[in-house]
């Protein structure tokens, strides 16, 4: 009895707890006084190049100004925080047949250069190709997906498939070793 109350629990709670899977995407919005620029990313992005303690780059990655494309060959490379007794910050450039903007600020991302991990949040940056009035851009990172309607909740059929088939051997394995104490 004991047996089928731990049962109708677990098959009920795979029912009542559906896991939902997607893959993460970050979006990526810097708007400096002309000019917006928008790309995305995946939240665990592998670089197209990196040096260890220098920089990485993701090569052709598909960023629009103002809502056009700049091209097929685009290139973003981020650069960490370096400098030798005083920090000087990190910041990143997005480059076509030239680089369009250049920017300095808050090191926007955590782990390393060939596994980084960028933070959500929105950031103060300097623009530095137009020195020297340095205007303030502003880099937001948000989560894709974000506000719109949650996806439905799926149950996982193997997992409950398993589940059920565990439970049914120990069922099984229970009246075996009953049957056996009667005789």
């Amino acid at each position: 009895m004991l047996l089928k109350l731990l049962m109708g629990i677990g098959v009920g709670s795979l029912l009542a707890f559906p896991v939902v899977s997607h893959a993460d995407t970050l979006n990526f919005t810097l708007t400096e006084a002309n000019a917006t620029y928008t790309w995305s990313l995946p939240s665990n992005p592998v670089p197209s190049g990196a040096t260890l303690g220098q920089d990485f780059a993701f090569f052709d990655l598909p960023i629009s100004l103002n809502g056009s494309s700049i091209g097929a060959s685009s290139i973003l490379e981020f650069l960490p925080f370096v400098g030798s007794g005083a920090t000087q910050p990190g910041g990143f450039a997005i480059c076509a047949a030239t680089c369009l903007v250049t920017v300095q600020g808050a090191q926007v991302y955590s782990g390393t250069e060939l596994n980084p991990i960028f933070a959500v949040g929105t950031f103060q940056l300097t623009e530095i190709a137009n020195f020297p009035s340095l205007p303030t851009v502003v880099l937001t990172i948000s989560e894709a997906g974000l506000g719109a309607p949650a996806p439905a909740p799926v149950p996982e059929p193997t997992s409950l498939l398993l589940l059920g088939t565990g439970l049914a051997a120990f069922e099984a394995l229970r009246r075996r070793v009953v049957s056996t104490l009667r005789v």
